[in-house]
């Protein structure tokens, strides 16, 4: 199952991978790898979210109608189809190889970078990061197996 290969390159990387280190390997792998992205990356993608206008209300603050939402924060998507400048494109496409590598998986099957900001009093409550069965997203991109915070 692709989940299981994805877990299986996931806890080699936390062996491999100067500096990461495996937290808990139950009910899934959560790998902790504090230099994964280069901080001039993270630096290139924020930048390029706030000159551009990509912030925007987080797809479950978004979507809430009559209950609280669990998630009050904004997120930009930092797809190559948006206008984002040459230093962010490129670390986006870093993230995303880098991704595809730890988990072992074609870098198609990687979700362009999300960066979500929380300000004073926002949250994200409890929540899984994959679809229920019956969301429509899923016969689309399928379910998303892996996360990289």
């Amino acid at each position: 199952e692709i989940g299981d290969l994805v877990w299986q390159s996931l806890l080699r990387h936390a062996v491999t991978e100067p500096d990461a280190a495996l937290l808990v390997d139950s009910p899934f792998p959560l790998v902790w790898a504090p230099n994964w992205l280069a901080q001039g990356h993270g630096v290139a993608l924020r930048e390029a979210a706030d000159a551009c206008g990509l912030w925007e209300p987080s797809p479950l603050a978004a979507s809430a109608s009559n209950h609280e939402s669990p998630r009050t924060s904004e997120s930009a998507v930092l797809a190559a189809s948006r206008p984002i400048p040459a230093a962010a494109a490129t670390a986006a496409n870093v993230v995303r190889h880098q991704a595809a590598t730890a988990f072992g998986l074609p870098v198609e099957h990687v979700e362009p970078p999300q960066l979500v900001r929380y300000k004073p009093g926002e949250r994200y409550l409890l929540h899984v990061d994959w679809g229920k069965s019956d969301d429509a997203s899923l016969w689309l991109a399928g379910q998303r197996v892996a996360t990289v915070l």
